[in-house]
């Protein structure tokens, strides 16, 4: 029997505490031995260290990684950059994942060659956990394509993995875009495959701090974004011909 490709799961935790437990349980029991669990803290100063050091006593996969503030786009860039495994997952600390997506991820992951990366569906619940009636891919008309993703973005990186292959295309993640997620698929837009799940797999928590973040930014704003995301994607392009 072949073996499955190795995993890395990338995380990026900032005062976590609330609702960690239920994240860490919902990614552990999915791990492999061979498997890696970094978790990149940006500067906690609540009780999530002593939470994931705690689990790491259990789960010898879990690597807790303490180097000062970065923010979140440069803890995942973080996390990338020493992340092992044949595929990575990025997680956020507050979310839940559905007990088969690690295995239907890697699963269509597998079936590539070179550089790919997954979006797949999540259901929106509340900060108890209840469904909320909505999914992602409903919620930001979900499509592929790079001119539709550069203005209105779909990628969202709880619910993405991508291959090692892609590495070296989004790395460094240059500080002037926006989002890492929107930089790596837009990356896999150009340089390798996007797929898209239809399934949902994984319970999007939306809480105060999770719903003053999707608030639109004034359209002067995303217009700057915009251009900062096209001038170093044109010098990433550029630099690869």
């Amino acid at each position: 029997m072949k073996k499955r490709p190795s995993v890395s799961v990338i995380m990026a935790l900032y005062n976590g505490a609330a609702y960690l437990s239920p994240q860490l349980d919902s990614i552990v029991s999915q791990l492999a031995p061979e498997d890696e669990f970094l978790i990149i803290d940006d500067g906690s100063t609540d009780e999530s260290l002593d939470i994931i050091r705690a689990y790491a006593q259990t789960w010898p996969q879990i690597q807790l990684i303490t180097e000062g503030h970065r923010g979140v786009k440069q803890s995942f860039a973080r996390g990338l950059e020493l992340a092992r495994g044949d595929i990575l997952f990025l997680a956020d600390q507050d979310d839940v994942w559905h007990p088969a997506k690690l295995s239907k991820v890697v699963k269509r992951l597998a079936q590539e060659e070179g550089p790919a990366v997954v979006l797949h569906d999540a259901l929106f619940v509340n900060e108890k956990g209840r469904p909320l009636g909505q999914r992602l891919f409903t919620w930001r008309h979900v499509k592929t394509g790079f001119w539709k993703n550069l203005w209105r973005n779909s990628y969202m990186g709880c619910c993405m993995a991508l291959t090692k292959e892609l590495k070296p295309y989004v790395l460094p993640i240059p500080e002037q875009v926006p989002m890492h997620d929107q930089w790596i698929g837009l990356m896999g837009e150009r340089f390798g495959h996007v797929i898209l799940l239809q399934e949902p797999l994984l319970y999007y928590r939306r809480h105060e701090a999770t719903v003053t973040k999707d608030r639109h930014q004034s359209l002067i704003q995303m217009v700057k974004d915009r251009i900062h995301i096209l001038f170093y994607y044109s010098k990433r392009t550029i630099g690869e011909r």
